[in-house]
């Protein structure tokens, strides 16, 4: 049969590929495909009387995944009704609803009897997904239809090198969703499960510099012993690409190449990675390199771009300053992964500590290294003995307290390392 010149597009490929014999079907069912698409509901249900499938496939997707894609909550009530099935290709619908936070749809498809365990496209149960997504609603209606709370499933955290087989409260706890971590807590998650490599909830709450990992930290500390000595450190990547290209950023860089008259280096982190989207200058010493940010970082935060001084980046072991697109300074630790690994105190657990220090004794930090970080408090220290101890503590190699503590009372500043 020679198709008719007339035909639109999508009959012509429904002939040559869909296995469908005459143009009549062909017309009928692109203008089912056509209707799920846009969303015409009334136009599916009067094809649905007319003898159309609620479960046909076009093209290796059936119209209920489509209309999920398409967030098309009407027509997946009309296909439900009709007897679509809620698990087609593995539960697919149900993720992509989730996926897109059509919160409607997801209700209809559990009513409808959608599995809320099945691993559909990307190989992700829902509840994965909207541990992600941090929308608790979502997160609560799953866990009411019965999804697994402690099933791992291998997942690429954002920010961080490598994959693991996480759990949804790993993944809440990650990605800084307070309000999914207390809900999963709630429903009985247990904090205890340690991911693939040996880590809990908290190693990655600890790690994570997202606004919400101080009150996750709270929330997974009061459930059990404090369990962050198991398990290999977490090997973060924060990724600054995109925000290099920002104006803001690009001017920063002409500025200090004009100031230190020198071209621009990828700034490295401490395992020798490069940070995407971080750069160094080299400059003549320490010294030149501290006043320069004395004299220009604030001005710089204030358009998102981070600048301190650096050391060990240049082959040469020449002094240098760093600079980041972005404000985020326990980002910028993440980033170089400044670590003490001569004392066993890990890139996340600086992190904490450091995050844990802002919440009572706001600062700015200074200089930032493979081995060591300076900061300068906001405001006078009034108890600096107590803080000189806090710092000991953290970093053994801060030996004389009593000058620490004056430091800290005189100047504000503070100087830590694991050498």
């Amino acid at each position: 049969m020679i198709p008719s010149k007339k035909l639109p597009i999508l009959e012509l490929r429904l002939l040559a590929f869909a296995g469908v014999k005459t143009e009549a079907a062909a017309r009928q069912l692109g203008a089912y495909c056509r209707a799920v698409e846009n969303g015409d509901a009334n136009k599916v249900r009067a094809l649905l009387r007319e003898g159309m499938d609620p479960n046909r496939r076009v093209f290796m997707e059936s119209m209920l995944t489509l209309a999920a894609r398409k967030k098309r909550t009407g027509v997946i009530k009309v296909l439900l009704e009709a007897g679509a099935d809620p698990n087609i290709e593995r539960g697919g619908p149900l993720i992509l609803a989730v996926g897109t936070r059509n919160r409607e749809a997801v209700r209809a498809l559990i009513a409808a009897g959608a599995n809320v365990n099945l691993r559909g496209p990307g190989d992700f149960p829902p509840l994965t997904t909207a541990s992600f997504k941090g929308d608790v609603e979502l997160v609560d209606m799953l866990v009411r239809a019965g999804a697994a709370l402690n099933k791992r499933c291998e997942v690429k955290l954002s920010g961080t090198r490598g994959s693991t087989e996480a759990t949804p409260l790993i993944i809440g706890a990650w990605e800084g969703h307070a309000h999914v971590v207390r809900l999963l807590l709630k429903a009985g998650a247990n904090p205890a499960v340690k991911d693939s490599s040996g880590r809990t909830a908290l190693h990655w709450a600890r790690a994570s510099t997202k606004p919400g990992a101080i009150q996750i930290l709270s929330l997974l500390e009061q459930r059990g012993p404090d369990m962050v000595k198991a398990g290999p450190p977490i090997r973060l990547k924060p990724d600054f690409s995109r925000a290099a290209g920002r104006q803001e950023f690009r001017q920063a860089l002409s500025e200090l190449k004009k100031l230190s008259h020198k071209s621009p280096h990828q700034l490295r982190a401490a395992d020798g990675m490069p940070v995407q989207g971080g750069f160094f200058f080299c400059v003549p010493n320490k010294k030149a390199a501290a006043l320069l940010v004395a004299k220009h970082q604030r001005r710089l935060l204030a358009k998102d771009c981070f600048l301190f001084w650096t050391e060990g980046q240049s082959e040469a072991g020449e002094s240098a300053v760093g600079i980041l697109p972005s404000a985020d300074i326990f980002e910028a630790i993440a980033a170089i992964q400044t670590n003490g690994a001569n004392y066993q105190v890990s890139n996340e657990e600086i992190i904490t500590q450091m995050r844990k220090l802002s919440s009572t004794h706001p600062f700015t930090l200074t200089g930032l290294g493979f081995d060591f970080i300076s900061g300068r408090f906001s405001s006078p220290i009034e108890e600096a003995a107590k803080l000189a101890n806090w710092f000991s503590k953290f970093c053994p190699d801060v030996e004389d307290k009593k000058a620490l503590s004056k430091q800290l009372m005189q100047t504000g500043t503070f100087f830590l390392w694991w050498d």
